[in-house]
């Protein structure tokens, strides 16, 4: 490595010591992650988010080769390390360094894991209150031409980062993302439902990413209430009885305005949220997690 200077962490140092400037994924968003939440010490869905954290590798070219077995097991091992009951739990794939250049074939890619305890995401009464959401925001997601959208991937989080901070000094919780061409897309972390005349739509996932939460609370819906997997309009969430999101994070949480209009969190969303809560903790689930 020829010779220079870095300054990190309030220092000058020898460049060659400033690890983290050298991540590759800090300069160029070269990273994939999962979100796992931990209940009563137990992750749910942990296969299914570490096979898609391996398919968002694929999808962006990181080339991880840990087998998904060990994967596994490593996350397994923090959760009994930590002595968290309710946690989260961030395995994170990112091309390390320290070749800089935008292609950097030769460079490591490696596997790292956060956990900490979790609160809820919005407060304790978010889920009952419900959430201020705005439309008044300045990105929108990108074309799926132009970005692996089903990739968990760090660089799609930028725009939800600054679409959420637009939101909330605005007084709002989250913001409402439209897809490229003017369709309901998502919230910043979650996807989007409505309810209307006892039925449900929400949207495609041709342009965001679909959730595994979204996937488990269609699942819980059948003998419920009809589903439609349609594009939506804001037209349409302005018409809607009831709106909610789902995501790791917020799990099943209810919109109680949508910009300046107010809505109740009905009985449907209720129901569904605490159908949700139910299998997240049931003895039965925390089992299958475990085995």
């Amino acid at each position: 490595m020829k010779s220079g200077l870095a300054y990190q962490d309030g220092r000058f140092i020898e460049h060659g010591s400033a690890n983290l400037l050298w991540t590759h994924a800090l300069h160029y968003a070269t990273s994939v992650f999962e979100g796992v939440r931990v209940y009563g010490g137990a992750p749910f869905l942990l296969r299914e988010h570490i096979q898609r954290l391996y398919h968002s590798c694929e999808l962006v070219g990181l080339d991880f080769h840990m087998p998904v077995t060990e994967c596994i097991d490593l996350c397994r091992e923090i959760i009994v390390r930590s002595q968290l009951d309710d946690a989260y739990l961030r395995p994170v794939v990112y091309n390390a360094g320290p070749d800089l250049g935008v292609h950097a074939p030769a460079n490591d890619t490696r596997l790292g894991l956060l956990i900490w305890e979790w609160p809820a995401v919005f407060g304790d009464n978010a889920s009952r209150r419900g959430l201020a959401l705005s439309s008044d925001v300045p990105w929108r997601r990108p074309s799926p031409q132009s970005f692996p959208v089903q990739a968990k991937a760090s660089a799609g989080y930028l725009l939800g980062s600054i679409n959420r901070r637009a939101a909330e000094k605005a007084g709002f919780d989250d913001a409402l993302v439209l897809t490229h061409d003017g369709m309901v897309a998502e919230a910043t972390g979650a996807n989007i439902f409505i309810v209307r005349d006892g039925r449900v739509a929400t949207p495609p996932a041709t342009s965001f990413l679909d959730g595994l939460t979204r996937r488990t609370v269609i699942d819980l819906l059948d003998g419920i209430a009809p589903l439609d997997v349609v594009p939506l309009t804001l037209a349409d969430l302005n018409q809607a009885d009831e709106i909610f999101l789902t995501g790791t994070a917020y799990e099943v949480m209810p919109v109680s305005r949508l910009d300046s209009r107010t809505l109740p969190c009905g009985p449907l969303t209720a129901g569904l949220r605490d159908r949700y809560l139910q299998l997240t903790r049931s003895a039965s689930t925390v089992q299958e997690a475990i085995a």
